[in-house]
């Protein structure tokens, strides 16, 4: 078993990055997005506070940098050494790593299709 990584968010603001990148406050709560949410058949003269995915990916792609400094830190300073300890502690040597240098980043409302918990590798 890999188990669980511990770090501190104080200095690997993972969360509040990405929130930026989105255009959200630092303390905008994604697990509420759906109650902010309009979908294209809603009128467009509801309350400002509508928050829309397609618009907080639009700003992700646009103002992507901060969060990828953020995340490449945790790739190689949190994630790397970690996996390499485990690798070493089964007696296997490990002297790189490649990993996705930009995260794939999913958002599920909720009556939206998933195909649920998965991995890449399984297709």
């Amino acid at each position: 078993s890999i188990g669980s990584v511990r770090f501190g968010m104080h200095k690997l603001p993972l969360l509040p990055t990405l929130l930026q990148c989105f255009g959200l406050k630092s303390d905008f709560d994604l697990s509420k997005l759906h109650h902010h949410h309009r979908d294209n058949n809603q009128n467009a003269n509801q309350a400002k506070s509508i928050v829309r995915k397609d618009n907080l990916f639009r700003h992700l792609t646009e103002h992507y940098h901060p969060f990828q400094q953020v995340f490449d830190e945790f790739v190689r300073t949190v994630c790397a050494p970690y996996m390499a300890s485990k690798l070493q502690d089964a007696n296997i040597s490990c002297d790189e790593i490649y990993y996705q240098a930009f995260p794939c980043i999913r958002m599920i409302l909720p009556g939206e299709f998933s195909i649920g918990p998965h991995a890449d590798v399984a297709y």
